[in-house]
């Protein structure tokens, strides 16, 4: 009898136990890539992405909110520039227009900021989540400079007394986000680097 107790017990607490381990956001990267030739250098690094959370009220499960958004803004530029690239090396400095010129790289491409900012609250009845991206990043080579700023950015709303469970909404606009911001990177990256090589 003590072990039926014990067994619905943690049957129980395992079914009411918030987790969101089951949900992904999978980013979708751009189709028709194009591969850009020569050699080119990436500086991405990890502490150049910044992650925002700003969760004001605890409705729709709001506490679920912690997918590692870090490695899936990280892993989707890794993922799309592998793509986009004949062949491309991920430096750990910044790298100087004599060094670009002895290591023979094309451009050199530097993540100066990624932000992800993430915002939950409640207005009257309705849950909402509002996910905002932005990059900036320099293409640099033969001696020109292009400058870029990219953002994306999504919302989701629900009445926080029917099926509101804001883990569910953030996998879903957080896919169009990053999907988004990739299908702009792309552009933006390509356009710069046919731009600095001309």
């Amino acid at each position: 009898m003590r072990l039926f107790y014990y067994l619905a017990v943690f049957i129980l607490l395992s079914s009411c136990s918030g987790n969101n381990h089951n949900l992904k956001i999978y980013v979708k990267i751009p189709k028709n890539i194009v591969k850009i030739e020569n050699k080119h250098a990436i500086f991405l690094m990890p502490e150049s992405f910044k992650i925002k959370k700003e969760i004001k009220s605890e409705d729709c499960e709001s506490w679920q909110l912690d997918y590692n958004y870090k490695k899936i803004f990280k892993d989707s530029y890794v993922k799309l520039l592998n793509k986009m690239f004949d062949k491309i090396v991920f430096t750990d400095t910044k790298l100087s227009k004599k060094e670009l010129e002895n290591q023979n790289f094309t451009t050199f491409i530097n993540f100066k900021e990624n932000i992800f900012l993430l915002r939950f609250f409640t207005v009257r009845n309705s849950g909402v989540l509002k996910i905002s991206l932005t990059s900036n990043f320099i293409v640099e080579g033969n001696g020109k400079v292009v400058k870029n700023e990219i953002k994306s950015e999504q919302s989701w709303e629900k009445n926080v007394y029917f099926n509101c469970k804001a883990a569910e909404g953030a996998s879903k606009i957080g896919e169009i986000a990053f999907e988004n911001l990739m299908n702009q990177a792309h552009e933006k990256i390509y356009s710069s680097v046919i731009n600095v090589i001309r």
